[in-house]
């Protein structure tokens, strides 16, 4: 995929940046002028979850790219809000719900639809430089995007882990529960001394559970509403801009056509699904409502006035932990069966992935080639098994970041192997504080020379001698 351009609208103003299809240096003769900025901005047009910078709120900003995908195709990304994104190709709009969407999106980017691959991608090509240089094979990638190399592993491999996963996860969550229990049985064991002064209350503790549960349904179901009118509000001022516009199109026959909020393929769409889905929490609401207030009467049915009051709740806790009947030595053997359980099934996830697999070996064989001539190491040094290395406490700074760099190389080529999807390759301030000038040289070297395929964009203070490359000049602020 190739980036083309980025249009940046930020309160009233308007600013144009293009980038090179090769290579493009975004640079400042000093920091905080936007580099950041501007690369973060540049993901967020992509559809990705991207936090805003501590000068620049992306609530406040529309984003407009230009991409071009591996197959030819042009598309034009605009971006208004943080809920949706639209995409334009020729004469053809459609509108993506973000997150519900996001995958949807990127296949038609990235031209994949392997979910494992795609929700590591950002991971892949992109390095920020607060996390980015020291994300080795796993952690947080930006703001909530994480990556995993297990799971872009599964994915370029096509081994599919999905309900060994599930089952992970459901006993990870059983395990929270446990822990927080136990945690209520410690203090019910605390209490053991002064069980005679507890005060025995007519609460039925079934239902304040099931209250209290509902309220929390209630309050979801109330987000979601509010966030779908959002958009929705979004989308009601796009239509009567478009209608004050008064624009006319020609087509190919030389008909004029008004355009319209009714003739703009898929705006209609969107917002068809967005009051069907308000329609349906809506529902949602009364229903629970209806269920909420005849709880609430019930219990307003049974209990004293002073239940209600702020002393006698810390007394109805009390009353319900008493009356738990089991010890913390109980929940404690539960909890050391669930971490066995969750042990095993990860240790079965570890080798369905790693286990005659070439991708693992090809990963493992683009490392060690890019060690070597890092001076990291040889096969003798690098095990095969430091693909999937947690221990990073070993690496200094210089040689972390160098190691960051050659996974990363190692990551893109494999992409390209398998999907024949070529990355842009993005870097943000790639000068480590103890990186000295021969390793930059060296890394430099490596991209001209093995990558110059890719378009290659870097943010820095400082120059590279990348192959004829296009300059961004920041000498002021982002946007004045």
């Amino acid at each position: 995929m190739i980036i083309n351009s980025l249009t940046i609208n930020y309160g009233g103003q308007e600013k144009s940046f293009h980038f090179s299809d090769k290579n493009t240096i975004i640079h400042s003769g000093e920091n905080s002028r936007g580099k950041t900025t501007l690369l973060r901005l540049l993901l967020y047009s992509l559809g990705y979850n991207i936090p805003g910078t501590r000068r620049f709120k992306f609530a406040n900003v529309s984003v407009k790219s230009n991409v071009v995908t591996d197959n030819g195709e042009l598309y034009v990304l605009d971006r208004t809000s943080s809920d949706y994104l639209t995409i334009c190709t020729g004469t053809t709009q459609q509108t993506y719900c973000l997150p519900e969407q996001i995958h949807d999106l990127h296949s038609l980017l990235f031209g994949t639809n392997n979910r494992d691959v795609l929700n590591n991608l950002l991971g892949v090509f992109y390095l920020d430089q607060e996390k980015g240089w020291t994300l080795l094979n796993r952690g947080i990638v930006i703001g909530s995007n994480r990556f995993n190399v297990e799971d872009l592993i599964q994915g370029l491999s096509g081994r599919d882990c999905s309900e060994l996963k599930q089952i992970e996860q459901s006993l990870v969550k059983e395990m929270g529960k446990f822990q927080q229990i136990a945690n209520v049985v410690k203090y019910k064991e605390s209490m053991a001394e002064s069980a005679g002064l507890l005060v025995t209350e007519k609460y039925a503790n079934e239902l304040d559970a099931e209250i209290a549960y509902k309220e929390i349904e209630i309050n979801e179901i109330k987000k979601e509403i509010n966030r779908i009118d959002k958009v929705l509000q979004s989308n009601k001022y796009l239509k009567r801009f478009i209608e004050d516009m008064n624009l006319i199109v020609q087509t190919p026959n030389g008909e004029s056509i008004h355009v319209t909020s009714n003739n703009l393929i898929g705006l209609n769409d969107s917002i068809d699904y967005l009051i069907a889905k308000r329609k349906i929490k809506a529902a949602e609401y009364r229903n629970a409502s209806r269920v909420l207030e005849t709880l609430l009467h019930e219990r307003s049915d049974r209990d004293e006035p002073e239940l209600f009051s702020v002393e006698s709740i810390a007394d109805v806790f009390d009353q319900m932990v008493k009356q738990f009947p089991y010890g913390y030595a109980r929940i404690e053997t539960i909890i050391n069966n669930l971490k066995d359980q969750i042990s095993s099934t990860r240790t079965l996830i570890s080798e369905a992935t790693r286990v005659g697999n070439d991708v693992v070996s090809s990963l493992y064989n683009t490392i060690v080639k890019y060690a070597e001539e890092l001076e990291l190491g040889n096969n003798s040094s690098i095990t095969r098994g430091y693909l999937f290395t947690s221990n990073l406490k070993e690496l200094s700074g210089a040689i972390l970041h160098k190691f960051v760099f050659v996974f990363r190389l190692a990551y893109i080529s494999e992409v390209k192997k398998r999907l024949g999807i070529t990355l842009p390759i993005i870097l943000d301030s790639p000068s480590g504080k103890e990186l000295d000038q021969d390793n930059k040289e060296l890394m430099i070297r490596i991209l001209n020379r093995d990558f110059s395929d890719h378009q290659i964009i870097i943010a820095s203070i400082f120059d590279y001698n990348l192959e004829s490359p296009s300059r961004i000049e920041l000498d002021t602020m982002l946007m004045e």
